[in-house]
């Protein structure tokens, strides 16, 4: 036996293709010896020995099947090692498949027979977050089975032998779950000192809140924000109807009360604001541009033990600046981002961004006022500063679709719709009764 192996650098670009492609998965590994060509000679060598040679020169790991014993007689020249490899392939009925970054060779029939009962199959999920499961699917099959996603996402793909997909779809219930939601509320006030001591809202040092007839549940563990303070109440009820007393009472404003349900793990984001427009010049071209100044509130929530939330909170509240230079406007930002742990269905209060509002008051006496210099005697005007805070109440509620669906289904309709009916039809009667002028005095007794 003679073998004469000689590596040239240059790379070959044409190649040979497989008898047996797996469309299923990628061929880095075969990929590398397309690198790399070389010319071979020798008699009677052995197709392990050879196919271990290959693999060493295109530096990867290569496992051979022990009964490949076979022997080859080959006078190659200037072929790449990939041209080489398939020769051996297509020559000796051998087969390649790469598995962790391992090129495993064995005989093609031997492949077939572990094939026998390998089967393709469509499993659908109940509610469309079917590659959420891969990862922990992909371990219920072998090391040849694949999985994969539908174009519509809401299926499986899975490819592998019978009992191992059979084990997928026991489990595959387990995890097919909906995705859990949070019901989001929010009130973001702007309020006086006076507002504040009506409130009962009391701030400490250890950044918790307590009110009037309302306990405290726990602190606050968040990174250092300069004049941000932070606190828990639970009576949510109460708390709505003293600020919309509050506010029909004109001494502080609720700047927007939104509402939003959101996914387990997904950001929700509420703006509102206004746009300023202004305007540009360039040579004899004069456009007309905007600038944003929005009061947003950003809130990704995160469920734990169906019980407890964590959440990531970002509020950003803009104004325009009145000593804006120029055209474009200069818009003040103030910012709060951070990240609590609540429980579920507890409201945190966060605060400390601090507003100024400047009130200009013009007083006078009519028609006296008007008269030159004498006039100027009965006028007056007034200014005043109110320090205002921005106050952001937060209430996250855990929503079960599959518990809320279960209420709605075990609610009787023959309870409620008939009663409804009847109210409807004895209020039309009575109407058409009362329109009638010519009612009898039996009637209207009735009435």
């Amino acid at each position: 036996m003679a073998l004469f192996l000689i590596l040239t650098g240059s790379p070959l670009l044409s190649h040979a293709g497989d008898e047996s492609p797996d469309p299923q998965s990628a061929r880095p590994l075969l990929e590398k010896l397309k690198d790399h060509q070389a010319s071979l000679h020798g008699d009677k060598m052995p197709v392990a020995t050879l196919l271990q040679a290959l693999a060493r020169q295109a530096e990867i790991n290569i496992f051979v099947a022990n009964n490949i014993t076979d022997t080859i007689d080959v006078n190659l020249d200037n072929l790449s090692l990939y041209d080489i490899f398939q020769l051996l392939m297509e020559t000796k009925d051998l087969h390649a498949s790469e598995t962790k970054n391992i090129l495993f060779v064995e005989k093609k029939s031997d492949f077939q027979n572990s094939m026998k009962d390998v089967i393709t199959k469509t499993i659908c999920t109940k509610y469309g977050n079917s590659g959420n499961h891969i990862a922990q699917l992909k371990m219920m099959l072998s090391e040849t089975g694949s999985i994969s996603t539908s174009d519509r996402g809401n299926c499986l793909v899975v490819r592998d032998r019978e009992i191992n997909i059979a084990r997928v779809e026991k489990i595959l219930p387990d995890l097919d779950k909906p995705i859990p939601q949070v019901h989001i509320e929010a009130k973001i006030v702007s309020l006086s000192q006076e507002a504040q001591r009506r409130l009962g809202i009391k701030w400490g040092y250890d950044n918790t809140l307590t009110r009037n007839n309302v306990a405290s549940i726990g602190n606050l563990s968040v990174s250092h924000t300069s004049n941000v303070v932070f606190g828990f109440i639970q009576d949510n009820l109460d708390l709505s109807i003293e600020l919309q007393a509050m506010q029909q009472d004109n001494i502080l404003e609720i700047l927007s009360a939104p509402n939003v349900l959101v996914l387990d793990g997904q950001k929700a984001e509420i703006k509102q604001g206004k746009e300023i427009p202004y305007v540009t010049q360039s040579g004899d071209l004069i456009n007309t541009s905007f600038r944003e100044a929005n009061l947003s509130l950003k809130v990704t929530p995160r469920i734990i033990q169906n019980k407890f939330i964590e959440l990531d909170v970002a509020v950003t509240n803009d104004s325009v600046d009145q000593a804006s230079v120029g055209n474009e406007p200069l818009i003040n930002t103030q910012s709060i981002t951070t990240k609590l742990f609540l429980e579920d269905s507890t409201t945190v209060v966060i605060g400390g961004i601090r507003l100024r509002t400047k009130d200009n008051q013009k007083g006078s006496v009519p028609f006296i006022s008007k008269i030159p210099l004498l006039g100027l005697l009965f006028q007056n005007s007034e200014k005043s500063k109110e320090d205002l805070e921005l106050n952001i109440f937060i209430t996250p509620t855990i929503v079960n679709m599959i518990d809320l669906a279960k209420k709605q289904k075990d609610a009787d309709p023959a309870e409620v719709v008939p009663e409804v009916t009847v109210k409807t039809e004895e209020t039309a009667k009575k109407e058409l009764l009362i329109q009638d002028n010519d009612l009898s005095d039996d009637n209207k007794s009735e009435i």
